[in-house]
């Protein structure tokens, strides 16, 4: 009697070992698969926070190229077609307008509208009244593709003609 029950536990405990191993295996592979889902969204947002800030950094040096321009001569932003889109390109030691799109970096599309700022009899800027040949409204954007999502950062700024020319 005492000989079948402790071959029967034997043969139990070796079952439950078995069975622990499949379980704890199972448990690892689990944790493993979730740990490299974490790790590839965690991947994802990066790559997305480092477009977003190279965005916003292009849309900030786009700003400043637009002072460039005014700071060289008021006619090169006075002159600029109103209301259509425009483009920032670096040749020649400095920054020019085209109205050819400019791809920045393989991804980054970065445009700007200048638009006519009208002034009231108080000289406040208003949505009707005088054009005011020496201020325009910039309205910049940058737009970018990301996981098939098509994505914008922009902002509005105003230039005035400083010298007066």
């Amino acid at each position: 009697g005492n000989r079948i029950s402790i071959i029967y536990c034997m043969r139990n405990s070796k079952g439950f070992a078995i069975l622990e191993i499949v379980v704890s295996v199972g448990l690892i592979a689990a944790s493993l698969f979730a740990l490299a889902g974490t790790a590839q969204l965690a991947y994802r947002a990066t790559i997305e926070a480092s477009d977003r800030t190279r965005a916003g950094f292009l849309l900030e040096e786009g700003f400043e190229a637009v002072k460039t321009i005014r700071d060289n001569s008021w006619s090169g932003i006075k002159n600029l077609a109103l209301d259509q889109p425009q483009y920032l390109e670096f040749s020649g030691g400095r920054w020019n307008t085209t109205t050819t799109p400019q791809t920045t970096d393989g991804i980054f599309t970065r445009s700007f509208i200048a638009r006519a700022v009208l002034r009231d009899a108080a000289e406040n800027i208003a949505p009707a009244g005088a054009s005011d040949p020496n201020t325009r409204k910039i309205e910049f954007s940058v737009a970018w593709d990301e996981r098939g999502r098509n994505l914008t950062m922009s902002g509005v700024s105003y230039l005035t003609n400083l010298f007066l020319e």
